[in-house]
């Protein structure tokens, strides 16, 4: 039985960067510094909700969560 997975090198890195720093991993999935960014900056900055950003980066690289800025 083969396991076959279809990650890039880049997709492994940004799941290791939302583990260890969320925002990083945010911003190289869009590849942009928009609001989805600046929300897990702020919660990474606080060490209390510092697990909420990377629950957050998770969801955003998973397409499960997105919020469009108002523009």
């Amino acid at each position: 039985m083969a396991v076959e997975c279809n990650l890039s090198g880049e997709d492994v890195l940004i799941l290791v960067l939302n583990f260890i720093l969320p925002c990083v991993g945010v911003y190289m999935k869009a590849q942009k510094f928009d609001v989805n960014f600046w929300i897990a900056l702020v919660l990474m900055v606080f060490v209390v909700t510092w697990p909420l950003a990377i629950v957050f980066a998770y969801l955003y690289y998973f397409d499960i969560v997105r919020v469009n800025s108002a523009s």
